[in-house]
This record gives C-alpha cells, sequence and structure tokens, in this order.
C-alpha cells in the first residue's frame, strides 16, 4: 500500500472501525492508523482544500504507467496521510483522465476555486496537456501541497466528532451545507494566507 512516510499517531483508528461505525452510525474507535476516505466524506462534507490535498497526494505517488485508485480504495490516517492498493495501468493521458475524474468525485457539487474547476476540465478535455498525473497534481499550484496532511489530518478528526447519518451512505451527494465551510476557507485564505501555517482544516473542525 502506497503513502507518504509520517510520524506514527498513536490512539488512532482503523479502517475496519470505520465500516463498522458506518453501519451502527456511531463515531470510529480510536484503535488504528488509518480509516476509509468514504467513511470520512459520510461524516464531513469536503471542500476544495481537501479535495486537492488528497490528489495532490495520491499524484505524487504514481509512477508512470499508474492510474489513480478509485475512491473506495483510499485511506487517510490521523495525521493526514494518504495511502492506496494497486493502482490500475494505463498512459499518461488516461492517468490524468483518472485523476480529474477523482477530483471531481470527491468535490461533488461542492464549491472550488475556479483554477481547481479549469484543471479538472483541461483534465477531461485535453488530458496531454499535462503528460502525465503527476504533472497533473503537480499543476493544482492553488493550494501547497506541503500543507495538504496538517488540513486532512484536522479533516478527519473533525469526521471523528461526527455521527453518521444511516440515511445518508457514503455516496450520496455532499453539495448539500457545504458553502460555510467553504467561505470560512475562503475568509482563512484573505486574512492570513494558507502558505502562512495556518490550518484551515483546524478551523473547519470546530464547525
Amino acid at each position: 500500500m502506497k503513502g507518504a512516510d509520517l510520524a506514527p499517531h498513536s490512539g488512532a483508528f482503523t479502517a475496519c472501525d470505520a465500516v463498522t461505525s458506518a453501519a451502527t452510525g456511531t463515531a470510529p474507535a480510536a484503535a488504528g492508523d488509518t480509516v476509509a476516505l468514504v467513511d470520512v466524506i459520510a461524516r464531513v462534507e469536503p471542500t476544495w482544500v481537501e479535495a486537492v490535498a488528497i490528489v495532490q497526494a495520491i499524484c505524487a505517488q504514481l509512477e508512470l504507467g499508474q492510474t489513480p485508485p478509485p475512491i473506495a480504495d483510499i485511506q487517510v490516517s490521523t495525521t493526514g496521510r494518504v495511502s492506496f492498493g494497486v493502482t490500475g495501468l494505463g498512459d499518461g493521458e488516461t492517468a490524468v483522465k483518472a485523476a480529474g475524474r477523482l477530483l471531481t468525485a470527491i468535490l461533488r457539487q461542492g464549491d472550488c476555486p475556479m483554477p481547481v474547476w479549469e484543471a479538472t476540465e483541461a483534465a477531461r478535455r485535453s488530458p496531454g496537456t499535462f503528460g502525465s498525473a503527476r504533472a497533473f497534481g503537480a499543476s493544482l499550484t492553488c493550494f501547497p501541497a506541503h500543507q495538504g496532511p496538517q488540513e486532512l489530518a484536522a479533516y478527519v478528526e473533525s469526521s471523528r466528532r461526527q455521527i453518521l447519518n444511516p440515511a445518508r451512505p457514503a455516496t450520496a451527494s455532499f453539495g448539500t451545507g457545504i458553502t460555510a465551510r467553504v467561505v470560512a476557507v475562503l475568509m482563512a485564505v484573505t486574512i492570513g494566507g494558507i502558505g502562512a501555517g495556518i490550518s484551515v482544516g483546524t478551523l473547519l473542525s470546530t464547525r
């Protein structure tokens, strides 16, 4: 399983715990290190920040000839580490198209800055512009990749505080209620700048 090497985190929870909690509607127990991304999304709608951070992390780990994994195979740890299983195979254009589809799948109907939307459209219409999935991930410069783990760690933590709505599966649309979180993100960017070390995820986790 691929994943960035980060310091181990004690008191985390496992993907199996997350699957069980999805069925019971309870928050996952702290007993492992990673949780399925779809289970996190089922509790807290992702903003463009989390979506970009996840795609950046995945694209950075792909070798030539590999395509991004489906969203159901992606795991996120409490330290913001993104990991996944065996990837598909394909040329550069196929990989870029898959990366664009993954970004869209995470965003669903959520609001996003124009550069993010333009990147997904370019990946769909003219993937040859990027050449590879890694290049596509690197093109998402509206959010600094080095801060991704910090934001994703805060995102996972915020999901642990939420109780899953049994009537709302992980594959449901996540557009409703996302606007307030996006406004908070944009305000944080305007006032302090994401690159200055402000954790937007930490801000949003208090919602």
